[in-house]
């Protein structure tokens, strides 16, 4: 069933206040929905408890219309009983009259018919003296006058429809075609003699001040010529039309035909301007038509289509895109087999696009892009962007200046690190989706989409293999590569979360396949993750089993048993080496490491160097309780501080012993190892008698919380000074 006018108008209403919201502030566009929904549930509550209302009061109403209609059917009687009597009545007394005065009633009848014979005449006259006025109206460019005399004679033939007169109607009726049929051809050229006037249409914007006389008379008879078209039967019908770029008033089609001619003049035939290699010239000229007529339609031309409920302003710049649109299709036959021209035209029409959008065009109107979401032209496009960026990528990789930072000139403000060429790939597949972003084509959305994935999969790749390839992790360009990694998974969460990939979530998942829903570059985050992760791992194992393990090994010598009594009050100098390398190579990756990626290796690295002390120190030597607070001592205040020293004090890389699990674990066994010979006797014998069920609380008051009884036991078994 078609709505009711008042549900279009409503549709409308909410359409076009969707259309003007900015669909990338995405925390905007929902605030506004929301408000919309939340106004709309009032409206819909404050419908539905009028009806109630009316509900209520309808057997009442009905009770009134009911007595109501009984009072109509008496007054009715009673009118067909006067009618009855005055007919009654005349009938005796034209019987009098003929019996007495016989010669008075045909004086009778010949008055009657001069009178209809007066009055149709009258008729005549009126209609005549109507047509001449509206001649003379024409002739003197007084359209108010024009308009109101035309009124006047369509009501007055109206009102002729129920007359008997068949020859008054027929003189009526052609009068008023011929006049139409006048004004149809005269008011046309007056319209063109004024646009002459206004040198339209305008290459420029123009002061409205200084050709106001024109453009008011001009608005004068655009509301003439609306009017009567508005007013003629047969002529709304005509103005439909199933061309998604065109528009449904003939009024604008006056003041769009001398665009639409001169820009065929330019861009069409023999002329210069008709270059298929340069369709920024064609589109310069229809942005810079949008510029120039934006305030003539605002101002003059509005007020003449608002009761047909039209927007001037945005009806002549569908009006404009469909010209660009017409000439789009004859440009696309001849340059689609030339992939530079055509890869000029995508540009050159992304630039249209978008510089419309900036002076009011709705993103969700029909556009020219979407001529290239099409069967045969998306594959070219798709090509056309995969070989376009493949190349790319290969001379940033080949580039002297591939790994160095994109803000190498000012490095400091660049905490993300960025290399050179992941900066370039990032931008350049931004400029991919800027170029598809307007696209109303799903489908053509999704394709273009793919193609970007598998574009990062196939960077990722590149990545990976070069990684692989560097011989130390410590040299260039593997910590730049981690950044490159850490980077553009960075990015990619990002754009996860933007409403026009949002809408895009989900492809290639097919309905009913029982995969889930992810957004759209959630797989490509967990890989560029994992190929950090790679790398991460590659450079903790070749840093801690390489060189940290080798210059710790004189530390891990020292006699930890026979260590002399008295509270450690000096780092041990056996431990300097390993803190030398271990501050050397931190500065390096500070350095060289974005501060997030630096943050999320120390998270690693600490975990790693608590192990390398338990498994290589604690595990393998025996302790008195000396030897163990000097260990304990030199991881307080020597090892902590210079891994803390690494980040900024905000950093999620900061540490303590209690933040990570390995440096907790080996805090407590150190903990435990230092405890004095008496307490560990005590203890010892304490966890030996009790269930082990039953020792939490005995460790508990040791603050120690990741070991369990049969660790410390084990731990107490490593100490050298008791007897066991």
């Amino acid at each position: 069933m078609a709505p009711s006018e008042s549900e279009s108008d409503q549709i409308r209403s909410v359409r076009e206040r969707l259309n003007a919201l900015n669909p990338r502030d995405a925390r905007g566009f929902l605030s506004a929905v929301r408000e919309m929904s939340k106004n709309m549930k009032k409206q819909k509550e404050e419908l539905l408890s009028e009806v109630y209302y009316q509900q209520s009061e309808l057997p009442t109403r009905r009770a009134n219309l009911q007595t109501a209609r009984q009072d109509l059917n008496e007054l009715r009687q009673k009118v067909v009983d006067s009618i009855e009597g005055i007919e009654a009545d005349r009938q005796t007394f034209e019987a009098k009259v003929k019996k007495n005065a016989p010669d008075l009633l045909d004086r009778l009848k010949n008055l009657n018919a001069l009178e209809r014979a007066l009055a149709y005449l009258c008729c005549v006259q009126r209609i005549s003296d109507l047509s001449s006025s509206i001649g003379l109206s024409l002739v003197g460019k007084d359209w108010p006058s024009l308009l109101e005399r035309f009124l006047s004679l369509k009501e007055l033939i109206e009102s002729l429809d129920h007359s008997t007169c068949e020859n008054l109607l027929q003189f009526a009726r052609a009068t008023l075609e011929a006049l139409v049929a006048q004004l149809s051809t005269e008011l046309p050229l007056a319209v063109g003699q004024l646009l002459d006037q206004l040198h339209y249409p305008l290459d420029d914007v123009i002061d409205l001040k200084g050709s106001q006389k024109q453009l008011k008379e001009l608005q004068a008879l655009l509301k003439c010529i609306q009017a009567i078209h508005s007013n003629m039967s047969n002529v709304d019908s005509s103005e439909e039309s199933s061309n998604e770029f065109s528009t449904a008033s003939s009024v604008l089609r006056l003041l769009f035909e001398p665009m639409q001619k001169r820009f065929h003049y330019h861009f069409y035939g023999d002329r210069k301007t008709n270059d298929v290699e340069k369709p920024e010239w064609f589109f310069t000229q229809l942005v810079g038509w949008a510029q120039a007529h934006a305030q003539l339609f605002d101002v003059y031309v509005q007020p003449v289509v608002e009761e047909k409920q039209l927007l001037a302003t945005f009806e002549m710049q569908r009006f404009l895109m469909g010209l660009a649109a017409e000439k789009m299709n004859k440009v696309v036959e001849g340059v689609s087999g030339n992939s530079v021209t055509f890869s000029h035209l995508i540009d050159e029409t992304v630039i249209f696009e978008m510089e419309m959008h900036a002076i009011g065009y709705p993103e969700t109107a029909p556009n020219v892009l979407e001529i290239f979401a099409g069967p045969i032209l998306l594959p070219l496009w798709l090509e056309l962007e995969r070989d376009s960026c493949t190349s790319s990528v290969e001379s940033l990789l080949q580039s002297d200046d591939r790994w160095a930072d994109r803000f190498r000139d000012a490095s400091d403000i660049d905490e993300m690190r960025v290399p050179e060429c992941a900066d370039s790939f990032v931008t350049l597949l931004q400029l991919i989706t800027e170029r598809y972003r307007l696209l109303r084509s799903f489908e053509a959305r999704a394709q273009l989409l793919q193609m970007q994935l598998q574009l990062l999969d196939d960077f990722r790749t590149r990545l990976v293999h070069i990684s692989r390839n560097v011989g130390s992790p410590w040299i260039t360009p593997f910590p730049q590569l981690m950044n490159a990694f850490w980077y553009i998974a960075h990015v990619l969460e990002e754009w996860n979360d933007l409403p026009f990939f949002v809408q895009l979530q989900g492809v290639g998942v097919k309905e009913g396949s029982g995969k889930r829903i992810q957004g759209a570059f959630e797989s490509t985050i967990e890989l560029y993750r994992h190929g950090w992760n790679q790398n991460c791992s590659s450079l903790i194992r070749s840093f801690v089993d390489g060189e940290l393990k080798v210059v710790l090994d004189p530390y891990k010598r020292q006699k930890w048993y026979s260590y002399e009594s008295g509270n450690p009050v000096n780092v041990s100098g056996s431990l300097c080496p390993f803190l030398l390398t271990l501050r050397g190579r931190l500065g390096q990756l500070s350095a060289a490491l974005s501060n997030e990626s630096l943050a999320a290796l120390m998270r690693q690295l600490i975990g790693r160097v608590g192990r390398l002390f338990i498994d290589e120190i604690i595990t393998q030597s025996s302790f008195n309780s000396y030897g163990a607070a000097q260990i304990r001592f030199d991881v307080a205040s020597a090892l902590i501080p210079l891994l803390n020293s690494v980040a900024s004090p905000s950093s999620s890389a900061r540490i303590s012993s209690e933040h990570d699990v390995i440096m907790a674990e080996l805090n407590d066994k150190l903990k435990v190892l230092s405890l004095p010979v008496a307490t560990v006797l005590l203890l010892r014998e304490t966890l030996l008698k009790t269930p082990t069920e039953l020792t939490a609380d005995t460790i508990a008051e040791l603050n120690v919380y990741t070991l369990n009884k049969e660790a410390i036991l084990d731990l107490l078994n490593q100490r050298s000074d008791m007897s066991q």
